[in-house]
């Protein structure tokens, strides 16, 4: 929705390794956007921030497995514990994130979306006149408009949901080992694997993100093995999505050789006091910790495989 500015939307690219993605954010920002975009900050590639990051002895991370909402679904927890293993192998820290409600956070993110009432999606299928995707044929029973009050409201409430999660972010670094809060948080990117057509329902994992206006990037981990990725005896639903979500993954043969992915996200650092802003800016420091992180998961799967040619051996001493 154009002229929508409580939750900005951002364009990322896709790129097969962080030296790609580097690369990317390099020769955008050597054009100068800020002379053509009056909303980009003038800030250069700054690869100290890039190198502080790759020279770290130590990395710490915040762990958030579950949102409270949406339990993720076997083969994605499967994937954020194959990356925390592989963290804490490598010799980095992994804490538990037990921040603000996201329930909360992704509520108010949500809003922009019906701001108009759905007129900006309504307006776009009537131009072929195809009926809507069932995935937003809710907009259908959205009638009234968001009042500049509305709206201004919603601004001030995320404000003080971006200090409150600011303020518990700054406070880990009483938590961590290497005198810094957190580095970045690992979290699921979505509930399941991969999305099917008219199943993807949550979009909670990524909405936290977007509405704290922090820097992001997905990490794909592995794929579904149907042995090993079944729900766990006496699970229990968080609620209706939760249990509807779950469902789906009882049909396991659906999701094989799917991609499981985690997201690592950033705190916006480096130029205001606030620390939320503008995105983008963290993007030096993004691309150091995925390089990292990169590194560590592919001596892992070296390692796995290693061990699977010696019948497990190593696997069991390990």
């Amino acid at each position: 929705m154009d002229g929508q500015n409580t939750v900005l939307s951002v364009v990322g690219p896709l790129a097969t390794n962080a030296a790609s993605l580097r690369l990317a954010c390099q020769a955008l920002l050597e054009q100068n956007p800020w002379l053509h975009d009056p909303l980009v900050h003038e800030i250069p590639w700054r690869p100290g921030q890039e190198a502080e990051v790759k020279s770290a002895k130590k990395l710490s991370f915040g762990l958030l497995m579950t949102d409270g909402v949406v339990n993720p679904t076997p083969p994605v927890r499967r994937a954020i514990e194959t990356v925390v293993e592989a963290l804490r192998s490598a010799g980095h820290e992994v804490i538990d994130w037990n921040p603000p409600s996201h329930r909360t956070i992704n509520d108010v993110g949500f809003r922009p979306w019906i701001y108009d009432a759905g007129k900006d999606v309504k307006t776009a299928f009537a131009l072929s006149g195809e009926p809507m995707a069932p995935q937003v044929t809710f907009y259908q029973g959205v009638e009234k408009e968001f009042s500049a009050t509305d709206i201004a409201a919603t601004n001030v409430e995320l404000r003080a949901l971006k200090k409150e999660y600011m303020e518990y972010w700054n406070g880990t670094v009483d938590k961590t080992s290497t005198g810094r809060p957190v580095d970045a948080v690992i979290c699921p990117l979505a509930p399941f694997p991969a999305s099917r057509r008219e199943r993807f329902k949550y979009y909670g994992y990524s909405t936290w993100v977007n509405a704290l206006d922090y820097t992001s990037v997905v990490v794909p981990v592995t794929t579904v093995d149907t042995k090993v990725d079944v729900k766990e005896g006496g699970f229990k639903a968080l609620g209706e999505m939760d249990g509807s979500i779950q469902d789906d993954c009882k049909c396991a043969r659906r999701f094989l050789s799917l991609p499981g992915c985690c997201c690592l996200a950033w705190k916006f650092v480096g130029l205001s006091l606030s620390r939320v802003g503008s995105r983008g800016i963290a993007n030096r420091k993004e691309t150091g910790v995925l390089t990292r992180v990169q590194m560590t998961l592919r001596f892992m799967t070296v390692r796995m495989l290693v061990c699977s040619l010696l019948d497990g051996d190593c696997r069991r001493r390990r």
